[in-house]
């Protein structure tokens, strides 16, 4: 099953795209995580550290106007 995940608006403190980002790959139940963002908000070198450290080849599936979709797939 492919989770899809919307994070192409910055939150606040309590709802910071990057800390959701890291709680969902961190827990290692969904074996493919599809990102939409932008890379103001999640770089590309940073989406690569965060799969490398937890475990997931990552790379990009589109790239369209400001926004990115990143394909985070377990290795």
């Amino acid at each position: 099953m492919v989770l899809q995940l919307d994070l192409t608006k910055a939150g606040g403190c309590s709802d910071n795209p990057l800390s959701r980002l890291i709680s969902i790959i961190k827990e290692k139940e969904n074996d493919e995580v599809e990102v939409a963002t932008t890379p103001e908000i999640i770089p590309q070198g940073l989406a690569q550290l965060l799969g490398n450290r937890y475990g997931y080849k990552v790379s990009v599936k589109t790239v369209e106007n400001n926004r990115i979709i990143y394909v985070f797939k377990k290795s």
